[in-house]
């Protein structure tokens, strides 16, 4: 779905960011496998919630000098916008995909995570008038079926 079969769009110079691509998806593969033992209980989720919420932060310490003025400029817009940002989209995700987790095995967790590239795509074409393809509706149609056989 992505490269519409055009695969010379991958040797375009980019090689750096596939190979990070490929880096971030064994990672959250990693990722949800270690996740799988933390949805015993709800406060074992709270905790999960929180350290992943305090290891995501630690990295941005060390550039928080460089931008502490452009911080305190932002208005009360800005800082509500960041606050929903981080509510909505990820502390509350998070939690819901944590507690579907407990019912899941982490392979189905993962197919059905799949749904976001064709809800992408479905966007992507709504608004912002990208080509909607033979070969994206073929993705979009495996994804779907992948999802289905999971389940």
């Amino acid at each position: 779905m992505t490269t519409n079969l055009e695969f010379q769009t991958l040797t375009q110079g980019a090689i750096f960011a596939d190979v990070l691509v490929i880096v971030a998806g064994v990672l959250w593969a990693v990722f949800i496998v270690f996740n799988k033992p933390l949805v015993k209980n709800d406060d074992d989720i709270i905790q999960a919630v929180t350290w992943l919420l305090v290891f995501t932060l630690l990295p941005l310490l060390p550039v928080l000098p460089f931008s502490a003025g452009a911080l305190s400029s932002l208005p009360i817009q800005a800082w509500l916008a960041i606050l929903y940002t981080a509510v909505m989209c990820w502390v509350v995700p998070y939690y819901l995909w944590l507690k579907g987790l407990r019912h899941l095995s982490p392979v189905t967790s993962a197919v059905v995570l799949l749904t976001e590239i064709v809800v992408a795509v479905a966007i992507s074409t709504i608004f912002l008038g990208e080509v909607f393809t033979i070969i994206s509706g073929i993705g979009a149609v495996l994804i779907v079926f992948a999802i289905l056989v999971v389940s």
